[in-house]
């Protein structure tokens, strides 16, 4: 621990024990003796109960007596993260998670702040100042602070200054404001609490104490009661997925309930959505296969669900950041989302028996007959007149010829479908405008055996391109 941090724990769980040296006798209203002085445990063990607690960060400072200041530029092995809440911290838990055979590197981008046990701010320029300042805390070292109960706050204190004869009425609203409090303090003060007060377990629950003894017995009874988290293991809250992975890759599902105040699960009627076990998801919709994508994590104390679809209504609908996952088992999976407003969105999946898994590549289709484009757009203008009466030949080989009766052009095509993309790669090696304009990496956005849709995003125009292929 540097000096800084030192000094800091030792003024304050020991600079106060100088209140007691005091000559002058103090003259002070106590007739039930809830005057602390600077002998009493109780100081010390309202300090340690209100020190900043550092251990929520540790998978970025590897230190339970730090915290460090958010917005913070993180790289988890070679990606980049800006991680601007604590919710964030997950982030990097996930990379590190996705191989077990791996070596997990952070790499922090600095300078960074860091508040310091007293809540204090110090700035940090380097991996070894950061190391300077962590040493004394890594896992295993000194961890003085009580995270299994707080206060609830406001807390007042009333305050006596024995040398100038001064009382007075301090009201504490947080753990800070109490540890500024009892640094503050000289060898001429003492205080007193203001009963009844409210102490809030690590479960919700509130306890009232009326005196400085049920405080004190409080306190002692419940540290060390709770898990503190100050190691680093940052997978002793994850939750198996195995069981949940098996079960929605093992059938079809349909949306039977939906809830969101506006919209119910008549919003997916006739959609038979497929989970496969490569993470990719399909919507069969008339005919028609959606792609989209899911992810189940586990890694946050409890189950949760990511689902990526197209942002076309109705999909937009399932654009939850992530759903808590409420229950499931071989027929349901009930899931909620909490909105920003406090809202809550209910969705259940019910198992069905109606086909929808796993659907045919888009290259299976290209390859049983001739297409034409039945639409092109650039942004908002229409150039579908240009293909007029052209065709497209697409071969088994990766080869394909696009022609009319007077020219034919040849090319290249390649389906790429995996957990990122699903695309077609259009290449003609042609300068002719036309076919240029053709030759792109074409995202998948539905298809069937008669129509493929096809876009992507061109940073010349800053509008997106859509090619829509039919079979003739």
């Amino acid at each position: 621990m540097t000096r800084s941090i030192k000094a800091v724990l030792y003024f304050l769980f020991l600079a106060v024990v100088i209140m007691s040296c005091q000559q002058e006798e103090v003259i002070i209203n106590d007739t039930r003796g809830e005057t602390l002085d600077s002998m009493s445990p109780l100081a010390d063990l309202v300090g340690q109960t209100s020190l900043n607690d550092g251990s929520g960060d540790n998978i970025i400072d590897n230190s339970s007596c730090i915290s460090v200041i958010l917005p913070v530029t993180v790289v988890a092995n070679g990606t980049e993260l800006v991680i601007e809440t604590s919710e964030d911290y997950v982030l990097i838990e996930r990379i590190f998670d996705e191989s077990p055979d791996d070596v997990d590197v952070l790499q922090i981008i600095y300078p960074i702040e860091v508040m310091l046990p007293d809540y204090s701010v110090e700035e940090i320029s380097s991996d070894s100042d950061l190391a300077d300042i962590t040493e004394d805390c890594l896992e295993g070292g000194e961890d003085l602070d009580i995270e299994c109960i707080d206060f609830k706050y406001p807390v007042s204190v009333s305050v006596y200054d024995s040398e100038n004869l001064v009382a007075d009425i301090v009201e504490l609203t947080s753990d800070q404001a109490m540890i500024e409090f009892l640094v503050s303090l000289d060898e001429k003060s003492v205080f007193s609490f203001k009963y009844p007060l409210t102490m809030i377990l690590t479960d919700g629950s509130e306890i009232v104490v009326n005196s400085n003894i049920e405080l004190e017995a409080i306190i002692d009874e419940v540290d060390d009661t709770c898990d503190e988290d100050d190691d680093f293991d940052y997978n002793d809250d994850d939750i198996d997925t195995s069981e949940f992975n098996e079960i929605i890759a093992s059938t079809a599902w349909v949306v039977s309930y939906y809830s969101d105040g506006t919209y119910d699960a008549s919003a997916f009627n006739s959609m038979v959505f497929s989970f496969r076990e490569d993470e990719l998801a399909t919507v069969l919709y008339n005919n028609l296969i959606i792609e989209g994508g899911w992810d189940i994590y586990g890694d946050d104390g409890e189950l949760e669900l990511e689902l990526d679809f197209i942002s076309d209504h109705p999909f937009d609908l399932l654009e939850a950041e992530e759903w808590d996952v409420l229950s499931y088992d071989n027929s349901t999976i009930e899931l909620s989302y909490e909105k920003e407003d406090g809202s809550i969105i209910l969705l259940t999946f019910e198992a069905t028996d109606e086909p929808g898994t796993p659907p045919p590549a888009v290259a299976e289709y290209l390859v049983a007959g001739e297409w034409i484009v039945a639409q092109y757009k650039q942004g908002e203008l229409d150039e579908t007149q240009v293909y007029a009466g052209y065709k497209i030949n697409f071969s088994a080989d990766a080869t394909l010829a696009f022609y009319n009766d007077s020219q034919s052009e040849n090319g290249v095509w390649e389906e790429v479908r995996n957990i990122e993309e699903h695309l077609l790669v259009l290449d003609f090696g042609s300068s002719i405008p036309e076919f240029e304009k053709l030759a792109e990496e074409w995202e998948v956005v539905n298809y069937n055996e008669t129509r493929i849709e096809l876009t992507i995003y061109d940073v010349d125009i800053e509008s997106s391109k859509s090619l829509l292929l039919e079979k003739l």
